[in-house]
């Protein structure tokens, strides 16, 4: 039963039998049931405990099949938001601060690339962006940002008039950012473990203050097991 219930959201990222076999028993092992009768919010939970098991499991037996399955790329803008945040939000809500770096000097700004100057993040940030530059920091050879992938802090406030242009623009229009459920690292050296992405449309934003305030949209098409 409790297998059955977690495959209703989550296929098995597996490859071979022993791959699916130890899928099976995460699933009985986290006693996570999720099924329609749950509420979303008890549904985040339960995805943000298979996916912290999940990530210990790449980074301790190598299994990187059962973090990082066979997806397309997913086009995103370097705002980093918390899985906590969206837990239990549903499509339309204005949430208060979508900003959400995990570590002291991180205010939640990504870097596809390890650059951390001003120019790269106003280049991430304007127009269609550019995470396919995307380097995975785990993985230099890993240039396809998707679902399980880590991505790097870009540390520092970014301020500057070239940022907030950008951020103005982007009001314009939906954006897809990468949600994380899992930090780890400080300052230049935190990276962030990707559980999805989702769809925004910032409304406003105090930088200094660490606040960027955005209408939750839904998540992307590009996810692979996101909550409903």
């Amino acid at each position: 039963m409790l297998i059955t219930c977690c495959l209703c959201h989550h296929s098995p990222p597996a490859h071979n039998a022993f791959q699916l076999l130890t899928w099976y028993r995460l699933c009985w092992f986290t006693g996570v049931t999720l099924n329609v009768n749950q509420s979303a919010k008890t549904q985040s939970v339960n995805q943000m405990k298979i996916n912290r098991l999940l990530v210990f499991l790449s980074v301790s037996l190598g299994l990187s099949s059962l973090v990082s399955t066979a997806q397309a790329q997913c086009d995103s803008y370097p705002i980093a938001v918390s899985a906590a945040t969206l837990a239990g939000v549903s499509p339309g809500t204005v949430i208060a601060n979508v900003f959400n770096g995990s570590q002291p000097g991180g205010a939640g700004w990504l870097t596809w690339t390890g650059d951390n100057s001003d120019p790269a993040l106003i280049a991430s940030l304007t127009g269609a962006g550019n995470s396919d530059t995307y380097i995975n920091p785990l993985n230099p050879n890993d240039h396809n940002l998707q679902i399980g992938d880590w991505v790097q802090s870009k540390p520092g406030v970014s301020n500057s008039k070239g940022v907030r242009d950008a951020l103005t623009a982007l009001e314009q229009v939906e954006i897809t950012v990468p949600v994380w459920d899992v930090a780890a690292g400080q300052g230049a050296n935190a990276n962030y473990h990707v559980a999805y992405f989702a769809v925004i449309r910032i409304i406003g934003y105090d930088i200094p203050g660490g606040v960027i305030t955005a209408q939750f949209i839904g998540y992307s098409d590009c996810n692979v097991g996101a909550p409903n």
